[in-house]
This record gives C-alpha cells, sequence and structure tokens, in this order.
C-alpha cells in the first residue's frame, strides 16, 4: 500500500489568523479556543497533517475525497501539489531564508496519484511507500446568497443572458445572434439593481477576511455608467465587450485611443483599440465608436466561469550582491477575473498572512528551536509585520470600494443630466499611494 502524508493548508481567514486579519474586519469573533486546545478538523487551524493509507491505483478523486472526509473540505476546492524543497544556501543555519519550498499542481488526471507524483516505489514490497503532497484549499469563499438579495430581476437577467447565448459556445464566448442592449432602459433597470445590491456589502468588514465578494454585477455597472458617446470621451482601461474578427464576443480593456484620417477631407476621427482578456496584443483590435462591434462589459460576453489562479512566491533581496531569491513555502492562490490590481493584492496579502501567524512559530523556528529571548525577538518582528499588512488590507479594500462608488456617482449623475460622464481617478491614486508609503 501507499500511505500519503497530506499537509492541508485551509484558506486564511480571521478565525485562523486573528493577529493579522481580525484587525481587519473590526471586533468580530476570532479563534474561540487556544491554538493547543484545538484539533483537527478545525476551521480555526492553518495547518493540519493526515496520514492516510492507499492502495498503489488509488488516483487524485480518491485521496481528494478521503481528504474531504477528514478535513471537511469539500474535494472541489482542494488544490493537491506536489513539493520540491530547494536550498537557498542564504542567510543564517537556521534562518527561514535558507529554503525555499517549490510546489507544483497535480493534473486531474486518470491514474494512479503515485505516478503523478513521480514518486519511486521501494523494492521491498512488504514496506509501504511513503509519499508528500500539499493540499490547498481555494482562497476564494463567496458570500452567503442571504447576503445578497436574490431578486425576480435576477432570474430575469439570467433568462436574458441564457437565450442570447448560442448552446455550444464556451464559457469565454457569446454569439454574435444577441439581443442583450437592444432595449437599453431595461437592460440598465437590471444592472442597476444587481450593481447596487453587490455595492451594498461589497468592501464591508467581511471582505477579505471572512467571504469575497464575486464583483461581475459591479464590473458591468460601472461600465454602463461610464459609457460613453463618443470615442474622445473614453477613457483609457474601461472594461468593454467587443467582437472579434470571427464574430465572437469577448471581453476586454480600451488600451489606446487611436487618431486616424477620415476617409473625405483631412479631419481626423478617434478609435479606440481593444484588448481582449486572456489574448495577446497581437489579436488587438481597433474600433470605431457606434457601429454597435463594441458596448458595454457583458452585454453580450459571458463571464469566465473560473476565477485566475497562480502560484505565489516569497521573495526577497541578498544584501551583498543585490539579487532578488525566492524562499520559504510558495502556495496557490485565486483571484476574481474582474478584481482590482488593490482587491487583489489584499487578498494576496491576506493569505500571504497564513505564514506570520504568531502561535505556530512559538517554540521552533526552521527547526531551530528557539531560546526566550529568540523567540521575543522573533514575536516582535512578526507583529510589526502582520500590523503592517493589516494596515496595507484595509487601505486597499477601503480604496477599491471608494472607486468603485464614484465611478459609479460619477456616471449615473451624468446619465441624469444628460452630460458626458468624465471620470478621473488620479486624485484616488494618488491619495493610495501616499497611505501606501507611510
Amino acid at each position: 500500500e501507499v500511505i500519503y502524508r497530506c499537509l492541508v493548508v485551509r484558506r486564511a481567514t480571521k478565525l485562523n489568523c486573528p493577529n493579522t486579519l481580525l484587525p481587519v474586519g473590526g471586533s468580530s469573533r476570532g479563534r474561540s479556543k487556544q491554538l493547543n486546545q484545538l484539533a483537527p478538523p478545525s476551521k480555526e487551524l492553518i495547518f493540519e497533517e493526515y496520514a492516510i493509507p492507499t492502495s498503489r491505483l488509488a488516483d487524485l478523486g480518491d485521496l481528494k475525497m478521503k481528504l474531504q472526509q477528514l478535513s471537511g473540505i469539500p474535494a472541489k476546492r482542494l488544490r493537491l501539489c506536489k513539493t520540491e524543497e530547494i536550498g537557498t544556501g542564504i542567510g543564517d543555519k537556521h534562518s527561514i531564508t535558507r529554503l525555499y519550498t517549490k510546489v507544483v499542481c497535480l493534473p486531474d488526471k486518470e491514474g494512479p496519484c503515485l505516478r503523478l507524483l513521480n514518486h519511486t516505489s521501494s523494492d521491498d514490497a512488504s514496506s509501504p511507500t511513503i509519499a508528500m503532497v500539499v493540499a490547498f484549499e481555494v482562497t476564494l469563499q463567496p458570500r452567503p446568497e442571504t447576503e445578497i438579495s436574490q431578486h425576480s430581476d435576477d432570474k430575469k437577467a439570467a433568462e436574458t443572458d441564457d437565450s442570447s447565448t448560442d448552446s455550444d459556445t464556451s464559457s469565454d464566448t457569446s454569439s454574435t445572434q444577441t439581443t442583450a442592449g437592444d432595449d437599453p432602459d431595461a437592460d440598465w433597470k437590471i444592472i442597476e439593481k444587481l450593481g447596487e445590491e453587490c455595492l451594498k456589502v461589497y468592501g464591508d468588514e467581511d471582505e477579505c477576511v471572512s467571504f469575497d465578494t464575486n464583483p461581475v454585477p459591479l464590473a458591468k455597472y460601472v461600465s454602463h455608467c461610464l459609457w460613453p458617446k463618443e470615442a474622445k470621451d473614453f477613457g483609457l482601461g474601461l472594461r468593454v465587450d467587443a467582437i472579434d474578427r470571427r464574430n465572437n464576443w469577448y471581453p476586454g480593456s480600451v488600451v489606446e485611443l487611436v487618431e486616424e484620417e477620415a476617409e473625405e477631407g483631412d479631419e481626423t476621427i478617434t478609435k479606440v483599440k481593444v484588448h481582449f482578456d486572456n489574448f495577446s496584443a497581437k489579436w488587438d483590435e481597433v474600433y470605431a465608436v457606434g457601429n454597435s462591434r463594441i458596448r458595454p462589459l457583458y452585454s453580450h460576453s459571458t463571464p469566465r466561469a473560473k476565477p485566475t489562479e497562480f502560484v505565489v512566491h516569497h521573495r526577497s533581496m541578498e544584501h551583498k550582491t543585490k539579487k532578488f531569491f525566492l524562499f520559504g513555502q510558495s502556495f496557490y492562490l485565486q483571484c476574481h477575473n474582474e478584481w482590482s490590481t488593490a482587491r487583489a493584492g489584499a487578498h494576496i496579502l491576506a493569505q500571504s498572512s497564513r505564514f506570520l501567524e504568531l502561535s505556530h512559530f512559538k517554540k521552533s523556528e526552521n527547526g531551530k528551536k528557539l531560546s526566550s529571548v529568540e523567540r521575543k525577538i522573533a514575536e516582535k518582528e512578526r507583529d510589526e509585520a502582520r500590523k503592517t499588512i493589516a494596515i496595507v488590507i484595509k487601505a486597499l479594500i477601503q480604496s477599491d470600494k471608494r472607486y468603485i462608488a464614484a465611478a459609479i456617482e460619477c456616471g449615473k449623475q451624468a446619465r441624469q443630466n444628460g452630460t458626458v460622464s468624465r471620470f478621473d481617478a488620479t486624485t484616488m491614486s494618488d491619495d493610495l499611494s501616499e497611505k501606501l508609503k507611510e
């Protein structure tokens, strides 16, 4: 048989990372017990280790189901990875910078998990093979449906999208045979209602520390609010839908205003260049405004079902060589596709705080038993780091909410007054930069 040593790494919340994330979320409850009183499975723990005996033919699905039974984390929310420890040779013998743990996600393929791990079995068939696996919990936690009211208009909006989407299209495209946007007033009422519902909870005390609000309704709301009448009024970065050369709709962003000569006369006309999500720049297209080939975000295309997933590494600089190097435990992380850089940054910092929790470093540091003096120094350093991270997370969340609220208000006022919405976030960006420098 095979014995899998499975290290389960739970997503960071204010329950298991109270020293960092509790200050971000206000005075809500943290851990109910001391760490030494907790036993797995528990949402108040960060790391849990299980020994799982299986047959040599067990696949990833079998292993995930056993982990689900032991940890309580749904199998679909687990990312199984193999690890490789690499010595950096930088720092003191017991320094945390001496070791870098690389992770590689195991593919969801059929076949023995042991083979996917590239593990060499023992020649002695009588003794079990021991293999190491790290299981990361998906870092995104959607809000309960009770927190965002579900009105009958939600169903109407879904029905509109379903009827306007070709049955054989992928999650990223929708057919040109769409009707969304043919009735701007009706569409606007639905978009406004869903956007306002989402805005009520987005950026509250639970954002980023307990739940991660799906930003699609807000992104769609902002795009419609700021939609200009002329190309010269387009703002760089505005999220849009645009149709490609094969007549498929895709979401993208305005990346450039292009001046072209008119066919007649010496006048120039302004067009917009759109970069499509998840495509290289060679597929960028230039559009004239008003020809129905460029529309507000998700008027025609369908939001991607899967979030963006990537690996986060800890990086530092070696003082002598002034070169950067990786150290510590890398980890998998997911981000919503419509998040701003600020919101994504807050999420990355929140999930990184798992490796700074005071309670996990009381007795040892990278395998070395700490003296009372060394422990106090380590605790002080981590306490300062946690306070800084908490302040930055809160600043990023608040700034992101102010940006969205200001963009929506600017667009709504322009819509009511019949004027052009000219939203400029420069001042807010400068204010955030100054606050982060402090």
